[in-house]
């Protein structure tokens, strides 16, 4: 996970210009059949970088919380989640 810790502040940067306007413009939304049949309490993200996933999802109001096995990218999570002001869980 060392790798992912020295990329963790500049995670963001990598990627196509495309794939990261996918990222930032996913909106929270979950249409999967299986959301819609069991309306889980929460979701886990495992493996969440950075956060964006995370940080949308609770944007549109699910309870949710982010893990990762990299330190460095669960800071950025962190840093970010907290500029959104949005509670992260440790």
């Amino acid at each position: 996970m060392f790798q992912y810790d020295l990329l963790a502040p500049r995670y963001e940067l990598f990627g196509s210009e495309n794939a990261l306007k996918r990222v930032y413009s996913f909106t929270g939304e979950i249409t999967h059949p299986f959301y819609e049949e069991y309306q889980p309490q929460a979701i886990l993200d495992c493996a969440c970088g950075i956060g964006n996933a995370v940080i949308a999802l609770k944007k549109g109001g699910h309870d949710v919380i982010g893990s990762d096995g990299s330190k460095g990218m669960l800071e950025q999570a962190r840093k970010r989640a907290s500029q959104e002001v949005l509670l992260f869980i440790p």
